[in-house]
């Protein structure tokens, strides 16, 4: 994987669930959300020109709630902050 590989990193959660969430990076969202065994949904998701690290940052951000790979316990109040931050940036653009 290069440097300047394009793709999303993405905040998702089982549909019905909070407090649980999936932060994982793809190239196609609409592939990656089927391939889980429960629904999800995409809470956030942003294009990354280097995907790969971008995903590492928010592992790393988050680093302190996870609880198994790419799977975090976050309380809604942190994540929601983070979303609503997503979205403004995307909104912006």
């Amino acid at each position: 994987m290069s440097g300047s590989d394009m793709g999303y990193v993405y905040i998702a959660r089982p549909i019905g669930t909070t407090g649980v969430y999936k932060i994982g990076a793809t190239n196609n969202l609409a592939v990656r959300i089927k391939r889980y065994r429960v629904p999800m949904e995409y809470l956030a998701c942003t294009l990354f020109k280097d995907y790969f690290a971008a995903e590492s940052y928010f592992h790393r951000m988050f680093a302190k709630y996870s609880f198994s790979g790419e799977w975090y316990a976050i309380p809604d109040d942190v994540i929601n902050k983070y979303i609503d931050g997503v979205n403004l940036l995307c909104q912006a653009k």
